[in-house]
Order: structure tokens, then C-alpha cells, then sequence
């Protein structure tokens, strides 16, 4: 059988076999032989100069660290995970000590053992609670020998799936509570005692009080492994491809509101490249298990610390710290202010805080000691990527267990290192433990309160009140409110004076202790006047705490809004805010928007209206509704897009909740009409929405605009902007009456956006004659229609069979479908036996191969040493036409500076196999003109006159439409196949060497 196919799809008796045989060998050939000793690793680190690295403990004394914390007397607990991936072997939890004071561990003492699965721990009344799922377990030493005597299951109903997903990331808030991640498996939590009241997970970070027995959710989970508190409250959460999240506000404010279902979870990386977040690790990497197009970026992303312990150089303290498990490194991004929330940004340009070139240096966790000092968990493994995301038959070629009998700690300090500190509390002395609510280091402060909350002992108010009163640190002055509130002794006169103090967080933390601290006229009219605070953060904590307060009056909270909305409504949190401090009448608001020129004119006035038109329009009042359309239609000053958005929102909040009766509706319409039969292309469709939404029967006018429609929107002579009005109109007509319509539409003779919208709105449609009809058109399709339509044919399941059969039938190469491995999964794991049958015969989980001979006949120059000088002459001769590295090279095809992110073997099947899988904007298109001539090259641009085509060596070809008699896609990448005819082993080793050399 040949392996030459010239560009087209493998044929569908390429057999799984085949694929598993070569990227077997290409994976293991990138994988460690073996894990390095724990000195070695030292040697293979990377870290900022400002540091310095230490070994404290490695094997036998630790094996498969994952979590480890510091109780009140510094005793160090680390949790170990020797099962992972599985949890066929249970955790323990090991207490390791210094013994001889030389500041690396030599004794370990099982504690407590026999978790399955457990993945974080936390000091709590003198033990530890240790989430293994499916319960929330506390163990505790009564006797003082360092092994746990005491069990008790506090939870239960945690979901114990996946084991990187489950619960975890315990932590104590300053409010009290403990905090935890869901980590994206769920559950139905509930009390041992009480097993018929469950609490669903649904994806929600929560906190609990196990003293009250109190379950609540914080907001929308970012999914991952560890969450962290800044020094202010602030919770942070971590996600594999999403190394950053904050939830800005609880979600308890916006439950049941109109909003997106990511609620108030914020990803802050203002860096991302395509929805990933660049990393830069160094060596050379391992061949990709599954996702190939991840290499080089955030995929492993964990363990996310805030630093607060005080010991590091100025410009790191507030800085957050994430793990990349899988390339190997530590990432640090500094923290700024922006509005309401924190934005991200990069400490260090192309340059990672710790790096390793040993690929099994497997970083997962980080804890701030009681000395300052960061220790880093190392898990050491050769392969930490879970089998659920490995091809089934890569995974059968590799050691899972690999490394399990290995682990290391590591201890980071600046030059110089830092002395160890033994904590002292003792609860005989009350005003020295309330005295470290004062310590810079948030450790200290977040274990004197913890435990003077535990011991409830009345002597600590005196001083308690005394440091909230009179200590220059804002940090000390927030401990104190919430070490007061913890042993119920903050009065409302202590709430009034932080309501005045000096430090935003401060007041902001005031505001949150008012909703416990209801009613009194002066302690209400504090919280009011904070409305108008300088600081975003309190100035969103006031709309919050005043929309809680069922005791404020509807006008108090409603001149609150307005004060608020004064400042400006650019930021999504305040907007949010708002929109939950007027939920009860959101009427006010809206009336307010579109009449007040300054709140009409605020950047985001638009989104704010249009989810206030939602709260109105789900409400089902009817009168409300008509009053709603009738401030519309008074707003004449209002600019359209402010009116469109009003009518988007109440269309919006109708669908959600249905119309109001029948009998209401006849002057509901006529409201409407108004608006639909308007000149404003956009406040007409608008209008569309609200009367299809509430079941009107179309007026004779709108029959009469939808018969246009179809042929304005065809008309080649009209500006794209009016065509574009008249399509986006259309889509109110029954399918049928513009199917014609939508599908001429895609035509090469019509503008890029014209095309967009006539594909989105036939992906709406969805059915299997749209999609059949799109098959039969494939090749004339543009590239990004191409892509929207291979979307359609992939997430529908009613396609499937259209997709396999054209798959089959090479209509459609694999190429041109972005066969990513969670696309090829969709088919690979359907709920059908016959899909999945059909597509096993096309091709596996593992990456396609079209050119496997090819392959290995060049796999010898992977064992080659290659000279980057000589390859950059290759590179100049056979690749610069297209491709460009730094100043060197064309800009057609993508950009390769930073292609040494990749491992030499992925590169290798890259060259030799270029159209195993083909980004759609890189896959070649073809022109005809009238004239005969044929042109080739990647689409750049598209005006309502002319088409762009990108050629090799930076040439390009304008040509006028009228030129172009046939424009398609020619289904294949344009760097062409079997470029390595010819080209000795060591040349392709020279290549390699100067694509991977790091820049």
C-alpha cells in the first residue's frame, strides 16, 4: 500500500495499526528513560537570579507529594498520592521533621493513612481535614506520638471521578469559613447526619462552617487543581489551559439573573495567544501525547499560590505563582488593579520563574511557610498526563507507574536563604497570638485568626479592638473586623468607623459584615454613602450589600444605583453589581439609562440596559413590559444602539419566561409596532425579536419587509452594511423562504461577512439537508466557512453519518476538518455503535498519519546531532519563501520563531506530513480568472471589490471580482509534500537543530 497520497485524507482502510505503530515509537522516543535523581534535577533548574533553590526532602522520605501545609507549630504535613492516575493505591499523610536542625527534613511518620484519592489537606482544631472524595475526613493525634488516632467523616457525597478534578484546594477564608475548589467532578454533597439534604456541586466553588453546618456556593469553578486568597480576601482558582481565575463577588448576589454562565469568574491573563496562555519552558520537550497544538502553552496548569509571605525582594510580594506540571516549570505573573476585578500580566518577558529541562520535574503544588520561604511539591513522574486525555493505543506502550517511587520538596528563598522560624502560639497568652494579626507574613495572620476563633476566648476583644483602632496596617485592622465578627463581639459602631477607613479593603470588608449586621438607621445610611466611594471595589460592594438588605428602602437603593452608574458602567462588575442591587425594580434603572444623557453616553450603558430589559421582561408584568416599550419609544434623544439593546433585553427576558397573557397583549403590540416598522435597520430586527418572542402575528408591513429582504440582501450593487441589515432581518422568515437565499449567499462573488452571516445563520438550522448541502458544495466554500461548516457537520449528532460518509468518500479531507484530538474523539466515543464503528476505520485517537513510510524512512536523522548553522542555510533554501523566523522569511504560511515549543519528532511528522492536519486559514486556495490564469496561494483580504491572494516570498495578487471566474479551496496545505525527496538524514538533522534552537 502506498503512503503517498498526493494530499488527500488517508483512505478509510488506513487502519488504526498503522497509526499506533508509528506515533508509539514517535512518543516514547521523547519520553525520559528514566526519572532523575533528586540531585541531578538541582542541576537541570532554571530559576530567577534574585534566588536560590534547596532540596528538603526527597525519596524515601516523601513519595508523590501533592499537597503540604504548615500547622501552628510548624510541624510540616505532606499529602502523598502514591496511586495516581489511579486510585487503586490510598493516600497517606506524613508528618516530616529536621531532626538535626540542618534545614532539609530526615524523618517521616505516617499520620494517617488510607484516603483514596485524597488531594488536599488543612490544619483545622488541632488536626487536619483531608479531602478525599467522597468524603471531607478530620484526623487528629490525641496523644502526641504524630499518628492520627481520630477519624471523622465532617462531609460526604464529593463525586470521585477523574482523579485530577475532584475537590480540593482547602483553604481558610477571612471570613471564617473554609474554602475549597470544585475541581470539575461535582457531586451531591451533604451531612453525615442528615443524608437526604444534598447540596449539588454543579460546577460551583463553595465554602462551609462545620461548627453552624453551613454549605454555600462562592461562584462558577474554574475546574483545577488548587484556589488561593490574596492578602485582601480575593480568591484565585487555576484551570489546565486557564492558569489565572478570579471570582470577583460571590455568586449568592447575581443567583437567578439574566447572565452568562461563567457568572462573576474572571480570567485575568491579559497574554492569551488564541484562547491559550504562552509558556516558555526549556530543553527539549517530549512529543505530545494528545494535544499537539498545546505544546509551547499553559495545558498542565496547577497548584496557583498568592505569595504574601514578606522574605521576598520588592516587586514579588502580591505576585501569584502557577505550576505547569507538564512542561515543567513555574510561572509568575504580578497582579495590578483593573476596576473592580485584578488584571495579570507577565513578570518577565519569554522567561519563566523556574524552569527544568528534566521532563519528569513534575511541579504541582506550592505552600508559603511560616519562614517565608516557598516549597515547591514536586510529584516526579514520567508521564502525568491522565489516561482519560492519552490515545488508547499510545498508552498502552507506556509506564504509568513510572516514577512513583519517587517525590520531591523543594525549599525557594532569595540569595542568601532564610532562617527557619519555629511558630509560637499559646492560647496562656491571648494578646501575643492577637499581636500576629500584625505579622507581614499572611501565614502568621491567617493562623492567629484561625485559632483565636477556635479558642472563643473573650479576653482577646480588648486587644482585638485596640489593634482595629489604632494599627497603622490596613492587613492587621481587616483580621481584627473578622476576628471580632468570628468571636461575636463587632459591634455597629466598629462597623461605622471602618465604613470611614483609610484603606478601600477595609471598608469594602465592612460592607460584607453589614449584611450580619441588619438594621439601625446611622449603619444604613454609611453603608448608602459608600455608594459614592472613590474605590471601584467598595463602590460594587455597596450596590451588593445594598440589593442584600431586604430592611433598605427601594429609593435608598435606587439612588445608590444611580450615584454607582454615575462613575461609569465600563466595567462588566460593576454592571453586575448593579444589576443585582436592582433586581426587585429594575424599571427605575431603565428609565434612568435612556433619559440621562451621561448615563446613556457611559461606555457600557448599552449592556447594562439590555440585561435590565431582561429582568423586565421575564417578570411577565405586562404593564410593566408596556411601560418599558413606551420609555423606549419617548427616548428620541437616545442613540439607536442604545434603543436596540433595550429591546434585545426584554426580547432577552421573554423567551426566558414566556409572554404575558393573551388578553395583554394588544397593546403590547402596538408598543412594539412602532419600533418594528422604524427606518433603524437594528432597532427594527430588535423590535422583531420582542414581537416574535411574544407570538404576535406578523403585520401586513413585516410581510411586506421580509419579501425584500431576500432580494436586498442578494443585491450586489448595495453596500454590505444594508445587505448585511437585510439578512439579519430575513432570519426571521420560516426557513424554506430563504434557504435559496443563504446558500447563494456563500458564493465566492459575495464579501466575507455577507458569507459569515449567511453561514451563521444556516448553522442555526442545523438540519442534515443544510448539512448535506453543504457537503455537496465543500470545495467552494472559503476557508472560514469551511471551518463554521465543518463545525456544524461535527457538533450535531444528527451529521455525523453526512461527515463520515463524505470523510469516506474524500469529499472532505481530513486537513479541512482541524482534527484536533478532542474533534476526533466527538466520533471515536459517539453514542452510536455505527459512527463509531465507521470512524475506528478512519482513523484513531492517536494523530493522523497520511505519509507513514515517509515518516520512518527519516526517522534515523531524530538520532542525529544537527548544526543550526547549516540548517538555517536549509531553512533559507526550502522554507523562507513562506515561513519566517525572527527578520528571516516570508509571512505566508505561520510564523516559526517560536516553533522550538515543539519536540523534534512532532517537527519531523510536520515537515514530512503537512496535511495530516492544516489550520483552515493555511489551507491552499485556488483562483481561475476569465482570462485562464490560475493563481494559488492563502486568502488575505476581501473588500465588496476585491480579493487578496498571499504567495510565496511576500508577493500578493489583487484581483477585482469581476476578474475571478472560479475561487476554491484546494483542500491541502501549500507547503508542499515529499519536500524531504532527496534530503540525506543529516540535513533533516540540521533542520531540526535550527527550528529548535531556542530564540
Amino acid at each position: 500500500m502506498s503512503s503517498d497520497f498526493r494530499g488527500k485524507a488517508a483512505p478509510f482502510f488506513l487502519v488504526p495499526a498503522v497509526l499506533r505503530a508509528v506515533w508509539a515509537a514517535l512518543a516514547l522516543a521523547s519520553l525520559p528513560a528514566a526519572a532523575a535523581g533528586p540531585e541531578e534535577v538541582l542541576s537541570t533548574f532554571v530559576l530567577h537570579p534574585e534566588f536560590q533553590i534547596e532540596l528538603v526532602a526527597s525519596e524515601p522520605l516523601v513519595f508523590d507529594p501533592v499537597d503540604m501545609e504548615f500547622d501552628e507549630s510548624g510541624r510540616a504535613f505532606v499529602l502523598e498520592m502514591p496511586g495516581y492516575p489511579f486510585p487503586d493505591v490510598p493516600g497517606r499523610v506524613v508528618v516530616l521533621e529536621d531532626a538535626d536542625e540542618d534545614g532539609a527534613y530526615d524523618k517521616r511518620t505516617v499520620y494517617a493513612e488510607g484516603f483514596p484519592v485524597a488531594v488536599s489537606i488543612l490544619p483545622y482544631r488541632g488536626g487536619l481535614l483531608v479531602a478525599s472524595p467522597p468524603d471531607l475526613v478530620f484526623v487528629r493525634d490525641t496523644d502526641g506520638d504524630n499518628i492520627a488516632d481520630q477519624r471523622e467523616t465532617m462531609l460526604s457525597g464529593f463525586a470521585a471521578e477523574n482523579t485530577q478534578h475532584n475537590f480540593n484546594g482547602l483553604n481558610h477564608g477571612l471570613d471564617n469559613w473554609i474554602y475549597a475548589a470544585s475541581g470539575g467532578n461535582d457531586g451531591n454533597v451533604f451531612w453525615p447526619e442528615n443524608p437526604e439534604d444534598v447540596y449539588p456541586l454543579q460546577r460551583k466553588d463553595f465554602r462551609f462552617d462545620l461548627i453552624a453546618k453551613r454549605i454555600e456556593f462562592i461562584g462558577r469553578s474554574s475546574g483545577g487543581f488548587e484556589c488561593t486568597f490574596d492578602d485582601w480576601g480575593r480568591f484565585f482558582g487555576t484551570h489546565n489551559l486557564r492558569p489565572i481565575s478570579q471570582i470577583v463577588f460571590p455568586h449568592r448576589y447575581i443567583e437567578g439573573l439574566p447572565l452568562p454562565s461563567s457568572g462573576t469568574l474572571a480570567t485575568l491573563p491579559g497574554y492569551e495567544d488564541n484562547g491559550l496562555v504562552r509558556i516558555f519552558p526549556i530543553g527539549i520537550q517530549e512529543t505530545r501525547v494528545n494535544q499537539a497544538r498545546q505544546a509551547g502553552y499553559f495545558s498542565g496548569a496547577c497548584g496557583i499560590t498568592y505569595y504574601g509571605g514578606a522574605a521576598f525582594p520588592r516587586g514579588f510580594a502580591g505576585n501569584l505563582f502557577v505550576c505547569d506540571a507538564v512542561l515543567n516549570l513555574v510561572h509568575r505573573a504580578v497582579l495590578a488593579g483593573d476596576g473592580a476585578a485584578y488584571r495579570a500580566s507577565r513578570a518577565r518577558e519569554r522567561v519563566e520563574f523556574l524552569a527544568s529541562t528534566d521532563r519528569g520535574f513534575r511541579p504541582v503544588n506550592i505552600t508559603v511557610g511560616p519562614d517565608g520561604a516557598m516549597y515547591l511539591l514536586d510529584m516526579h513522574r514520567v508521564v502525568i498526563e491522565h489516561p482519560e486525555w492519552i490515545p488508547d493505543e499510545i498508552e498502552a506502550t507506556l509506564d504509568l507507574d513510572a516514577g512513583k517511587s519517587q517525590g520531591r520538596i523543594y525549599r525557594i528563598s532569595p540569595k542568601g536563604g532564610l532562617p527557619w522560624t519555629t511558630p509560637r502560639f499559646s492560647r496562656t497568652n491571648i494578646p501575643a497570638a492577637v499581636g500576629r494579626l500584625a505579622h507581614p507574613n499572611k501565614w502568621w495572620r491567617d493562623t492567629a485568626q484561625r485559632l483565636l476563633v477556635q479558642w472563643q476566648d473573650r479576653r482577646a476583644v480588648a486587644p482585638l479592638l485596640e489593634l482595629l483602632r489604632g494599627s497603622d496596617d490596613p492587613k492587621a485592622r481587616l483580621h481584627a473586623l473578622w476576628t471580632l465578627e468570628g468571636l461575636d463581639a463587632l459591634s455597629a459602631s466598629e462597623l461605622l468607623r471602618s465604613f470611614r477607613d483609610e484603606h478601600p479593603a477595609v471598608r469594602e470588608h465592612a460592607l460584607l459584615l453589614a449584611e450580619q449586621h441588619p438594621g439601625g438607621e446611622a449603619l444604613l445610611a454609611g453603608l448608602a454613602a459608600l455608594a459614592g466611594d472613590p474605590a471601584p471595589r467598595v463602590r460594587m460592594q455597596a450596590a451588593l450589600s445594598l440589593g442584600a438588605l431586604p430592611a433598605v428602602s427601594q429609593k435608598t437603593v435606587q439612588n445608590a444605583i444611580l450615584t454607582i452608574a454615575r462613575r461609569g458602567l465600563d466595567g462588566p462588575w460593576i454592571r453586575m453589581a448593579l444589576l443585582s442591587a436592582a433586581q426587585r425594580d429594575p424599571l427605575p434603572s431603565f428609565s434612568a439609562v435612556l433619559r440621562e444623557p451621561a448615563l446613556a453616553e457611559s461606555e457600557g450603558a448599552g449592556d447594562f440596559l439590555r440585561t435590565l430589559g431582561a429582568l423586565i421582561g421575564r417578570g411577565r408584568g405586562a404593564r410593566r413590559l408596556e411601560f418599558a416599550l413606551r420609555t423606549l419609544g419617548q427616548a428620541r434623544e437616545a442613540d439607536s444602539a442604545l434603543i436596540e439593546k433595550g429591546l434585545d433585553g426584554l426580547a432577552d427576558g421573554i423567551r426566558r419566561a414566556g409572554p404575558p397573557r393573551a388578553a395583554n397583549l394588544e397593546r403590547i403590540g402596538s408598543a412594539v409596532s412602532v419600533f418594528v416598522e422604524g427606518e433603524a435597520a437594528g432597532v427594527s430586527r430588535a423590535a422583531w425579536r420582542v414581537s416574535n418572542a411574544l407570538k404576535l402575528p406578523l403585520t401586513r408591513a413585516q410581510r411586506d419587509l421580509l419579501a425584500q429582504a431576500s432580494l436586498m440582501a442578494l443585491d450586489t450593487s448595495a453596500p454590505t452594511a444594508a445587505r448585511l441589515d437585510q439578512l439579519a432581518l430575513l432570519a426571521f422568515a420560516p426557513y424554506a423562504n430563504r434557504e435559496a437565499a443563504l446558500f447563494a449567499l456563500l458564493g465566492k462573488e459575495h464579501p466575507r461577512e455577507l458569507r459569515r452571516a449567511a453561514m451563521a445563520q444556516l448553522g442555526s438550522v442545523g438540519t442534515r439537508p443544510v448539512a448535506k448541502r453543504l457537503v455537496g458544495m465543500w470545495k467552494s466554500l472559503s476557508p472560514e466557512v469551511m471551518r463554521a461548516a465543518g463545525d456544524l457537520l461535527l457538533d450535531q449528532r444528527g451529521n455525523h453519518e453526512i461527515l463520515l460518509t463524505a470523510l469516506e468518500n474524500e469529499d472532505i479531507l481530513f486537513s479541512q476538518m482541524n482534527f484536533h484530538f478532542s474533534r476526533r474523539r466527538k466520533l471515536l466515543r459517539s453514542s452510536s455503535p455505527s459512527v463509531q464503528a465507521r470512524a475506528k476505520a478512519l482513523f484513531s485517537e492517536a494523530p493522523i498519519v497520511t505519509r507513514r513510510e515517509a515518516i520512518e524512512s527519516m526517522r534515523p536523522a531524530l538520532a542525529l546531532e544537527g548544526d543550526p548553522q547549516k540548517g538555517q542555510d536549509v531553512f533559507a533554501e526550502l522554507c523562507a519563501q513562506c515561513h519566517r523566523i525572527g527578520q528571516a522569511g516570508a509571512e505566508l504560511a505561520p510564523n516559526l520563531t517560536d516553533i522550538f515549543r515543539k519536540s523534534p519528532e512532532t517537527l519531523l511528522h510536520d515537515i514530512v506530513d503537512p496535511n495530516a492536519a492544516v489550520e483552515a486559514q493555511y489551507v491552499g486556495l485556488v483562483i481561475e480568472t476569465v482570462d485562464g490564469e490560475v493563481l494559488s496561494g492563502i486568502l488575505a483580504d476581501e473588500t465588496d471589490a476585491t480579493v487578496t491572494l498571499s504567495q510565496a516570498n511576500d508577493l500578493e495578487a489583487v484581483l477585482r471580482r469581476e476578474q475571478i471566474k472560479e475561487m476554491y479551496s484546494s483542500g491541502v496545505s501549500l507547503m508542499p509534500e515529499a519536500l524531504e525527496d532527496g534530503m540525506p538524514h543529516q540535513m533533516m538533522a540540521d533542520l531540526l537543530a535550527h527550528l529548535l534552537k531556542p530564540r
